[in-house]
C-alpha cells in the first residue's frame, strides 16, 4: 500500500488523470480535431494514475490511506460518470459497472411490497346493469 503519498501529489495526480482523459484537441474550422482521443474515467485508470500496482492495493488505500478522502472523491467522480451514462439510451454497461461498484437493484419480493398493500373497494354507482336484454327499460 502506498503511504508516502502527501495530499499535494494526491491532488496533483488526480487531477493530471482527470485533464488526460478529458483528451486533447484543436479547432479547425469550428470543429474540433483530436489529437488525443477523449476517454472515460475508470477506477483501473485512476489507481494506475496514483501509481497503486493492483486495484486491491488501491481500495485498501481507500481504507486505512493517510488520504484516503483525496482518493474517494476522486473514485466518486469516476461513479458520477458511470451514474451519467444511466440516462443514455443503452445503459446495460453503466448498470453492470454501478453494481460492481455496490450499487444495488432493489426489487420487490411480493405483490404487496410493489403496491404497499392498497385496498380496493368497489364502488357502484348510478343504476345497476342489467342481467339480460329483457331487464333493459326503454323510455318512450
Amino acid at each position: 500500500m502506498k503511504h508516502y503519498l502527501t495530499a499535494r501529489d494526491c491532488t496533483a495526480l488526480i487531477d493530471a488523470y482527470f485533464v488526460r482523459i478529458k483528451g486533447k484537441y484543436y479547432n479547425l474550422k469550428g470543429k474540433k480535431v483530436y489529437t488525443i482521443t477523449p476517454e472515460p474515467p475508470t477506477f483501473t485508470g485512476l489507481a494506475a494514475a496514483l501509481g497503486f500496482n493492483s486495484l486491491a492495493d488501491f481500495e485498501e488505500y481507500l481504507i486505512k490511506g493517510a488520504n484516503a478522502d483525496i482518493v474517494k472523491r476522486a473514485k466518486l467522480k469516476v461513479e458520477i460518470e458511470y451514474e451519467k451514462r444511466l440516462h443514455q439510451p443503452s445503459a446495460t454497461a453503466a448498470i453492470f459497472a454501478l453494481k460492481t461498484m455496490g450499487w444495488k437493484e432493489k426489487a420487490a419480493d411480493t405483490p404487496e411490497q410493489l403496491t404497499d398493500n392498497p385496498q380496493i373497494e368497489i364502488v357502484i354507482s348510478g343504476p345497476h346493469p342489467a342481467a339480460t336484454e329483457k331487464d333493459v327499460l326503454i323510455d318512450e
